[in-house]
């Protein structure tokens, strides 16, 4: 590890996989170095400081994976847009498997405890879907997990709201869907998509 990346905190990782989210998201999986993967930690919601090698700024991104992937693989998901910061223009035009970085975990705006005893909104537009998706795979597991101790107990069915200029925008969309298992109502107005998921998965 770097000398400015141990003075910060940051946590050695490398890009596992690249993929194209929408037009304007490039989606990276990030894995965790071994000697650093037991010190990395976060909650539904947060964001990672996003440093590479070479490029001053930080970038933040929120993870739109849950803790579990990384508990499982050592992995976690960001979905980054196109922009002229130089973390972004990095990932769309440079980013290559295998390519190493630094993150660590920052922010508050987690999923609470009650939420999952409590009916859950979720409302989203174009990337800010990306802090919601990982509190919503982590609720949906929670239900699916208190029903199956519980049969008689009815689950609260997460509803989430999430617009984009074309359907073709909303990004974590296709994962959304298939991990819960969601109907969903698409509606268009002004020019602006509309879609409106309820979880349907118990």
């Amino acid at each position: 590890m770097t000398k400015h990346a141990a003075l910060a905190g940051l946590s050695r990782a490398f890009i596992e996989s690249i993929w194209q989210e929408t037009p304007t998201v490039r989606g990276l999986r990030v894995k965790l170095d071994a000697t650093t993967l037991s010190q990395f930690c976060f909650k539904p919601g947060q964001w990672v400081d996003f440093h590479v090698p070479g490029i001053a700024s930080i970038g933040g991104y929120s993870i739109c994976s849950p803790p579990t992937q990384l508990q499982q693989q050592g992995t976690f998901d960001l979905c980054i847009k196109s922009s002229r910061h130089p973390c972004a223009e990095w990932v769309h035009k440079q980013a290559t498997q295998a390519a190493e970085v630094f993150v660590k975990v920052g922010g508050d705006f987690t999923l609470q405890p009650e939420s999952s005893t409590q009916p859950s909104l979720f409302v989203a537009g174009g990337i800010g879907i990306t802090a919601l998706s990982s509190m919503i795979a982590v609720l949906v597991q929670q239900q699916k997990e208190l029903s199956s101790a519980d049969s008689s107990r009815r689950p609260l069915r997460p509803y989430v709201m999430y617009s984009g200029a074309l359907t073709s925008y909303c990004c974590r969309l296709p994962s959304l869907l298939s991990s819960t298992a969601c109907s969903a109502q698409l509606r268009t107005a002004y020019g602006a998509c509309w879609l409106t998921v309820k979880a349907d998965c118990w």
